[in-house]
């Protein structure tokens, strides 16, 4: 009888082995396609990530991440109720999976209920105090509901939280800008020429206020040129002008050695559907020889990180007309403050609303500038270019340029 038993046993344990390696094979199968359609939704091949998901979920109901990952699928595709399915199921079963109630807070932020997705991540935090994701999220719901300070203040909990993750540092430092309403700037030009014309330089200190209705900016300039020093204080506004207009304004007095003796000038802007944007306006530039008067306008749009605009100017003074166009190309990195752009510009009179006008005909020029936001509060901002003149005495003169500025936010 012994015998019998142990070979029943040896029997049973024989039998059972590929069984349990069978479902040890299979949850390492799910295992891998779960990891494969991560990698399809992250690449962009949300259908094919679709399609394993719903595979995986057939064998495996209550595969959490699966379902989570189906879900946030669904919201990049805008598929918002679907999404809200998806993720509240695997919150309401699991109230303390983070990711999940991330994508789900997310999905309410993006289908416009921010107060939803607000509570959403009061009750998520209750439950997972100081997690740096549910800051974020909070963050995020915080600021669709206009509470600025409110959102700056948990997206620093987070980066406090997480100092080393970059992008929470980002998102951090984009935020400040709906909260930092004043700037200061220092700005500093060079321009070095292939003739015996000594160096130019240029130096600009100014403040930006930021109201409701607009901004404001005095600023002052001090110009050295042909062994003459001029200095020039003027004032710039942007008010605003309903809701798809704003105005820009300026006023400025110097004394009239190399800066105009008095200018002034307006814009109005109107933004259209679609990133497209258009103004029109005019500078107005009173010499003691005599007066320019440039009108000038933009075509601009936001096309995803990009900005591109088109301005062209018509100058009339006293020795006659002339016309010249620029072309922007600004990319943006993170918020309005940083950003690469490329300008080039070509044309009679291609400087005529900056000091010693009149001298330059015609002209091009190409310049690239770099703004890096270095600290919280702080903005490094560099550019580099090269112009050629041709002069009312026939002489060509060829120029490279420098400017170094900082903005301080606060």
């Amino acid at each position: 009888m012994k015998r019998v038993l142990v070979m029943a046993a040896i029997a049973w344990i024989f039998s059972a082995a590929p069984l349990g390696a069978a479902e040890h094979e299979g949850q390492a199968s799910i295992s891998e396609r779960f990891r494969e359609a991560r990698a399809l939704a992250f690449e962009g091949r949300r259908a094919e990530a679709s399609a394993l998901c719903l595979e995986i979920l057939s064998e495996d109901p209550g595969a959490s991440e699966t379902k989570t990952l189906l879900g946030r699928i669904n919201a990049w595709e805008g598929n918002y109720d679907q999404a809200r399915k998806l993720l509240s199921e695997v919150v309401d079963a699991n109230p303390r999976d983070a990711d999940a109630r991330r994508a789900l807070i997310d999905v309410e932020v993006w289908s416009g209920r921010p107060e939803i997705a607000r509570e959403l991540a009061k009750q998520g935090l209750e439950l997972r105090p100081g997690n740096s994701n549910l800051l974020v999220a909070s963050a995020r719901a915080l600021s669709k509901l206009g509470l600025a300070e409110e959102a700056l203040a948990a997206a620093k909990e987070a980066v406090v939280a997480d100092p080393d993750d970059y992008e929470k540092r980002k998102f951090y430092r984009l935020l400040l800008e709906d909260t930092q309403k004043n700037k200061l700037t220092a700005d500093y030009r060079r321009e070095w020429f292939n003739d015996s014309t000594e160096p130019w330089a240029m130096t600009s200190i100014s403040y930006r206020r930021e109201f409701g209705w607009g901004s404001i900016i005095p600023r002052l300039n001090v110009a050295e040129r042909f062994g003459q020093t001029d200095v020039q204080f003027e004032v710039d506004s942007y008010p605003e002008v309903g809701d798809q207009m704003y105005a820009y304004l300026n006023f400025g007095v110097s004394g009239n050695d190399l800066f105009p003796e008095i200018r002034y000038g307006a814009e109005l802007y109107r933004n259209f559907r679609k990133g497209w944007e258009a103004s029109f306006g005019f500078r107005r530039l009173e010499f003691d020889s005599g007066a320019v008067t440039i009108v000038t306008g933009s075509v601009a749009r936001y096309i995803g990180k990009y900005w591109i605009e088109v301005r062209p100017q018509f100058v009339t003074k006293d020795s006659g007309d002339s016309f010249s166009g620029r072309v922007r190309i600004r990319r943006f990195f993170n918020g309005r403050y940083e950003y690469m752009e490329l300008s080039a510009g070509a044309g009679d009179d291609l400087g005529s609303d900056l000091v010693d006008t009149a001298s330059d005909l015609d002209s091009s020029s190409v310049q690239v500038s770099y703004n890096r936001r270095v600290r919280d509060s702080l903005i490094l901002k560099s550019t580099l270019g090269i112009e050629r003149e041709n002069l009312s005495n026939g002489r060509n003169r060829d120029g490279i340029f420098f400017r170094l500025g900082l903005d301080y936010l606060f």
